[in-house]
Order: C-alpha cells, then structure tokens, then sequence
C-alpha cells in the first residue's frame, strides 16, 4: 500500500499537503492524540504564525493532525509512520529449502509457521519487508 491509499495519507492530503506527513506526526508527537482532540475551530481560528510559517500554515496542520487523531486508531499512526515517514520498506523473497533442514528442524519450521507437510513441497516461499537501509551491503 504506497502512502497515498492509506486513510493517514488521505487525510494529510485533503486537509494540508501530501509533503508534510513528517510536521503532522510530528506536533501530533509533540502536543499528544488526546490533547489535540480536544482543540475546537474557535482554538484553530486564534492561531498566528510567525516569521516562518504563515497562519493558514499552522492552522491547516493544526486542522489536519485533529483530524487525523479523532478518525484514526493509534496503531494506525503507528504503522503509517513505520511504513511510509522514516524508512522505506522493501520486500524480499526468502526460499527456504527443505534438503538444508533436517527432518526434525524442518517439521519445527512447519510447526512455528502454523503449517502442514502436506502443503509445503520441497520449497518455503516468504516474504520478508525489511527497512532498506538496515540491509548489509
């Protein structure tokens, strides 16, 4: 799923901008989820900006990270920022072999993955997400 089809992605996209996913979680990081639920229009409607950022700058993060906080489950944002803010999955094919496992190890394997013989042939096939910056060159 790319960052645009997930419901934090869309949400950043029709109340602010898809390129400031990272300052949204990052004030919700800061301010708290059930802080900022609390934040009414009229409290939105009072914030300035500053010599940085213009006031409906920070009154659309402020409206989008609400927003975000009364639609979404915790462990959404956590995913969200897990898969698409700071690391870049990939995915990776993994085969495990049944000829590299002995027979006591192997059926250990099938055991550990909820599996029967009678599904796996001579070959595992997994996939693996990784962060790719973690990987060994």
């Amino acid at each position: 799923m790319t960052y645009y089809e997930t419901k934090i992605g869309k949400i950043i996209e029709e109340e602010f901008d898809s390129r400031m996913g990272n300052a949204v979680v990052s004030y919700i990081m800061d301010k708290g989820i059930s802080n900022i639920k609390e934040i009414t229009d009229e409290q939105i409607e009072k914030l300035e900006g500053n010599g940085l950022i213009t006031q409906d700058f920070v009154q659309s993060l402020v409206r989008c990270a609400r927003r975000i906080c009364n639609e979404c489950e915790w462990i959404e944002l956590i995913e969200f920022i897990r898969l698409h803010l700071w690391c870049t999955p990939t995915v990776h094919d993994v085969y495990l072999y049944k000829e590299d496992f002995n027979d006591e190890s192997f059926a250990e394997l099938l055991d550990n993955l909820d599996l029967d013989e009678s599904e796996v042939g001579e070959e595992i096939k997994l996939f693996a997400v990784v962060d790719k910056d973690c990987l060994k060159e």
